[in-house]
C-alpha cells in the first residue's frame, strides 16, 4: 500500500497537501491521524463525502511499501504507528527548512500546497471547485493571509491561478476567520493581561504563561488575534491545559526565528510561525528553555556599518553658506555634516543654507547657521535602533562616529534601501555559479581577505550583467569601499601574486595567472562642471560609484564579503530592465553629462537585442547641444568600439532614426544605398579601419569628411575620394582609361569609391590588374627608342601601362611598335 500522511494537529495546509498529493498519486491512500486542528475537524466533518481516507486505527503497517509525506519530512510526526517503522521508499513534499534530501520536492515556500499545485498545473490535472477552495485555504492559513515573511511569489502565483479558475471566498472566510468562542475569548483576555517583555539587540518579544484546568481548542487562532493587539517583534504563548503544555510562537521580524526555539521543545514550524506540545516537562521547565535559549533564535543585527555611506561629503567649519549651496548643486545632497579635521561640529541643511542666502548671508560662515548637539550613532549600532532615532526625531541623516571621528553617515535613503532590498534567503543572487569554479573560489577567498582588511568589496559592471544574462565575460572588475591600492597590495602579499598599481587613478591589477587578471578600483563618483566636459572624480561609496554608470543594466554589483557573499545589489532596477530587455539611463541628465553614452546605448541595443526606453530616446534627442560640444577625439574613441560590434551599420541607421546622425557626424546622411555600401566594405575588409566605416555616410557629401579626417593618411584618402567624385565615370569604359585617371590614387580610395558608386567596370578588378602589371619595357629601353629623359619617360610608361591593361597579351615587340608610333 502507498500511504499519504501529514503531521498531527493537521492544519489546512496539511489537509490541502494531502488532497493535492492524492491527485499526483491517485493509487495512494490518505491517512488522517485523528488529531486535527478544530477548524480542520469541522471542515472534514462537512466534506467527508468528497474524499476517502483511513484513520490511524485502520493503518496496517505490514502492508506499506511506499510512504508519501506532505508538509513534514518526519514520519514519526504523522502517527505513533510510524515512529519505529522499517525503512520504506519515501517521497517528501515539504516546504520547511532542513528537510532531508529525498525523492519528491523540497523548497522554501510559504505553504506546502504551493509545491504540489505547481506539479498539478504542470501536468494539467483537473481540479474540482471544492478542491480549489481547500487549496486556497491551505495557502491563506500557512502564509498568514500572505503576510508572513516566509511568503513567496510562488505562493501568490498559485493563489492567482486558483482565483482565475474559481474559488469560494465565502468558504475561505468561514473556516479561516472563525469567531472565537466565549472560552477562547477568556483565554485571549488572560494573554493580554499577563505577559512579560524581553529586549535583545533591537528585538522585542513578548511571552505569556497561562495555566488552565480545561482544554481550550485552537490556541493558534487565539494567538493570531493576540499578536496584533500586543505588539512586539515576536510573541510566545505558553499554555498548560490539564497535563499538556501547548506553546505557540509567532514572529514578525526577519531576525527572530521562532522555529529554532520550538525545535528545542520538540516542535517545529516556520521562521514566522511555529509550535510545540509537551507532556514530559513542567511549565517552568518550558519557560526556562525559552528564556535561556531565545538569544540563539535571534540572528545578529544588521549594523549601521553595513549600510552607512562612506566616505562622507562634508563642509569645513570655516566654509561659507555659498560653499554649502555649491556642494549641494554638485552632489544633490540636502545637507552636510560640518567638521573640523574629521571631528563633527554640527549639521547644515540646504534648506537652512537657502534661507541664509535669501537674506544676503551667502558669505557668512556656516558655523553660525548649523545645528549643533547632533544625534549620532556608532558603527556597531543596530539598524533597528538607528531607524527608531530617525523616526522619533524626524531627522534626515545620522552621523556615525568612531573614536570621536566622523566615519560615515546613515541617510533616510540608505535606510529605505536596506529595508526594501531585503529578500528571503532563497532569493539571493546565484550569479557567480556561472563562473568557473577556480574563479569563484578566488572571489570567495578575496571576500575573506576584505573582511580581514576591514573593507567591503563588490563585483561590478559588465560582468554582473553578463552573468545574469548567462553570457561569457572574463573581465573581473571589483570596486573597494576603501583604499583599493593598499588592499591590492595586501592581497598580493597574502597570495604572493604580482600587483600593478596606478596610484593616480586609485586602481590596481592583480595578476592571478597568465590568463586571469583582477582589476580593483576605489569606489568613486564623477561630477561634470559643464555638459560634455570630462568628469571630475572623487572618492565615495558604492551607490554613488554605481550612479556614475551609463545604464541600469550596468549599475549592479555582487557583494563578495562573507556576510553577504553573492548578494545582488541592484538599487536602480537593473535586473528588471534586463528581463524586459530595456536600456534605461540612471538619470534624466545622463546624456547631457556624457553624450557618448548614447553611442554606448546603441551598441548594447545591437549586442543584446535590447531597446532604449521611449524616455531614453527623448533624453537622447534633447542632448544635441551637448553632443555639439564633444571633441571628435571622444566621438572617434567611442565609434571605434561601435565598429567592433557585429552589425555596427545598424547602429548608424539607429542614429539616423533618432535624428542624431548629423549631431555626431556633421554632414553625414543615411542614404538608401548605405546598407549595400557597408556590405561591400565588409567583403573588401575595409571595415577594419574606423575612418573607412564612416565613408558610407558621406558618399553624397564627401567634402564633409573634413570634420572627421584627423590624420594625414585620412586627409589624403578624403582628397582622393573628392577627386574621384569629380571624374566623368561613364566615359571611363576600360581599365586603361581608368589607369590614366587613377594610377596615382591609393588602393583604399579606389575600393571605397567602388563600393559607393555604380561604375561601368569594377575597380576591384582594376586594382588587382594594376597590382600584377608587368610593363614590357624599362625606362632605359625607352631612351634607346628616342624618348627624351625627364617627364616624357613617365608619360610614355603610363601610356604603355594603359595599353597593356587593355591588351594583357601585348608582346614586347608590339610595345616597341606602340612607343615608336607615339613618337612620330
Amino acid at each position: 500500500m502507498k500511504l499519504i500522511a501529514t503531521h498531527k494537529q493537521t492544519d489546512f495546509d496539511g489537509l490541502a497537501s494531502l488532497l493535492a498529493a492524492k491527485k499526483l498519486h491517485p493509487e495512494a491512500t490518505i491517512l488522517l491521524s485523528g488529531q486535527l486542528s478544530p477548524e480542520v475537524q469541522q471542515y472534514v466533518s462537512l466534506h467527508r463525502n468528497n474524499f476517502s481516507y483511513i484513520e490511524e486505527r485502520e493503518l496496517r503497517i505490514d502492508e506499506l511499501d511506499q510512504l508519501i509525506l506532505v508538509d513534514t519530512s518526519d514520519a514519526a510526526r504523522c502517527s505513533n504507528k510510524l515512529q519505529d517503522i522499517h525503512p520504506l521508499e519515501t517521497i517528501i513534499y515539504d516546504h520547511h527548512p532542513n528537510a532531508p534530501k529525498a525523492k519528491g520536492i523540497v523548497a522554501m515556500t510559504g505553504a506546502c500546497v504551493t509545491l504540489l499545485l505547481e506539479e498539478i498545473y504542470k501536468q494539467n490535472l483537473a481540479i474540482e471547485p471544492w478542491e480549489r477552495t481547500l487549496f486556497a485555504l491551505g495557502l491563506y492559513s500557512d502564509t498568514g493571509s500572505f503576510m508572513f515573511e516566509s511568503t513567496t511569489a510562488r505562493d501568490v502565483k498559485m493563489l492567482n491561478q486558483l482565483f482565475t479558475d474559481g474559488i469560494s471566498l465565502l468558504t475561505v472566510n468561514q473556516f479561516h476567520s472563525q469567531t472565537l468562542t466565549e472560552t477562547q475569548q477568556h483565554l485571549l483576555k488572560r494573554l493580554l493581561d499577563h505577559y512579560e517583555s524581553i529586549h535583545h539587540e533591537g528585538i522585542s518579544f513578548i511571552y505569556s504563561v497561562i495555566e488552565l484546568d480545561q482544554h481550550v481548542s485552537n490556541l493558534s487562532a487565539i494567538v493570531e488575534r493576540w499578536v496584533p493587539l500586543i505588539g512586539g517583534d515576536g510573541c510566545i504563548a505558553i499554555v498548560k491545559m490539564k497535563d499538556t503544555i501547548f506553546v505557540v510562537a509567532r514572529s514578525s521580524h526577519e531576525r527572530f526565528d521562532v522555529r529554532t526555539l520550538m525545535e528545542l521543545l520538540g516542535g517545529g514550524g516556520h521562521h514566522a510561525a511555529a509550535a510545540a506540545t509537551t507532556k514530559n516537562q513542567s511549565i517552568q521547565d518550558v519557560v526556562d528553555v525559552i528564556i535561556q535559549q531565545y538569544k540563539s533564535s535571534i540572528k545578529p543585527a544588521t549594523t549601521v556599518r553595513q549600510v552607512m555611506s562612506t566616505p562622507v561629503k562634508t563642509v569645513a567649519i570655516d566654509a561659507t553658506i555659498d560653499d554649502v549651496l555649491q556642494r549641494s548643486l554638485r552632489f544633490g545632497h540636502s545637507g552636510f555634516p560640518v567638521v573640523d579635521e574629521d571631528h563633527l561640529r554640527g549639521i547644515i541643511s540646504v534648506r537652512d543654507a537657502n534661507k541664509a542666502h535669501h537674506h544676503g548671508l551667502g558669505h557668512a560662515p556656516v558655523k553660525g547657521h548649523m545645528t549643533e548637539n547632533v544625534i549620532t550613532v556608532t558603527v556597531d549600532t543596530a539598524l533597528e535602533e538607528a531607524e527608531t532615532l530617525i523616526i522619533d526625531h524626524d531627522i534626515g541623516r545620522l552621523p556615525i562616529i568612531e573614536d570621536d571621528r566622523l566615519v560615515g553617515i546613515l541617510t533616510r535613503s540608505d535606510l529605505l534601501q536596506s529595508l526594501y532590498s531585503r529578500k528571503p534567503t532563497e532569493q539571493k543572487s546565484d550569479a557567480c555559479v556561472q563562473l568557473p569554479t577556480f574563479i569563484q573560489k578566488d572571489l570567495e577567498s578575496l571576500g575573506s581577505l576584505a573582511d580581514d582588511y576591514g573593507v567591503r568589496i563588490y563585483l561590478v559592471g559588465g560582468i554582473v550583467r553578463d552573468l545574469l544574462l548567462e553570457k561569457p565575460n572574463d573581465d573581473i572588475d571589483i570596486v573597494v569601499e576603501g583604499d583599493a591600492v593598499q588592499f591590492a597590495k595586501f592581497v598580493g602579499h597574502s597570495w604572493e601574486k604580482e600587483v600593478v598599481v596606478h596610484e593616480s587613478f586609485q586602481t590596481a591589477k592583480l595578476k592571478i595567472t597568465d590568463d586571469l587578471t583582477i582589476d580593483l578600483a576605489t569606489t568613486r563618483a564623477e561630477y561634470y562642471d559643464h555638459p560634455s566636459a570630462l568628469p571630475q572624480v572623487i572618492r565615495t561609496h558604492l551607490k554613488e560609484d554605481m550612479y556614475r554608470r551609463d545604464f541600469t543594466i550596468n549599475a549592479m554589483a555582487i557583494s563578495l564579503n562573507h556576510d553577504s557573499f553573492l548578494k545582488l545589489i541592484d538599487p536602480f532596477g537593473g535586473r528588471r530592465d534586463l528581463e524586459k530587455q530595456l536600456l534605461r539611463p540612471l538619470h534624466n541628465l545622463s546624456f547631457i553629462e556624457d553624450p557618448t553614452r548614447i553611442l554606448r546605448g546603441l551598441r548594447f541595443e545591437d549586442r543584446f537585442g535590447f531597446r532604449l526606453t521611449e524616455e531614453a530616446e527623448r533624453f537622447a534627442s534633447d542632448a544635441k547641444s551637448a553632443i555639439s560640444k564633444l571633441s571628435f577625439e571622444r566621438i572617434g574613441q567611442e565609434w571605434v568600439k561601435v565598429t567592433q560590434e557585429k552589425s555596427y551599420q545598424r547602429i548608424a541607421k539607429r542614429l539616423d532614426e533618432l535624428n542624431l546622425l548629423t549631431a555626431f557626424f556633421p554632414g553625414a546622411t543615411y542614404a538608401s544605398n548605405v546598407a549595400s555600401v557597408y556590405t561591400c566594405l565588409a567583403n573588401e575588409r575595409l571595415d577594419e579601419q574606423p575612418f573607412f566605416t564612416l565613408y558610407p555616410l558621406y558618399v553624397q557629401n564627401v567634402s564633409s569628411l573634413q570634420f572627421i579626417a584627423k590624420t594625414k593618411y585620412e586627409r589624403r584618402i578624403m582628397k582622393e575620394l573628392i577627386e574621384l567624385n569629380h571624374l566623368d565615370v561613364k566615359s571611363l569604359q576600360t581599365y586603361g582609361s581608368w589607369h590614366e585617371k587613377a594610377h596615382h590614387l591609393q588602393q583604399s580610395s579606389l575600393l571605397l569609391f567602388n563600393c559607393a558608386v555604380s561604375l561601368p567596370i569594377s575597380l576591384r578588378s582594376y586594382v588587382t590588374k594594376r597590382e600584377h602589371l608587368d610593363v614590357r619595357l624599362r625606362a632605359e629601353e625607352l631612351i634607346e627608342l628616342g624618348v627624351q629623359k625627364g617627364p616624357e619617360i613617365s608619360r610614355r610608361l603610363l601610356q604603355l601601362e594603359c595599353k597593356q591593361l587593355d591588351n594583357p597579351s601585348l608582346t614586347k615587340e608590339e610595345s616597341i611598335a606602340f612607343i615608336k608610333k607615339l613618337s612620330l
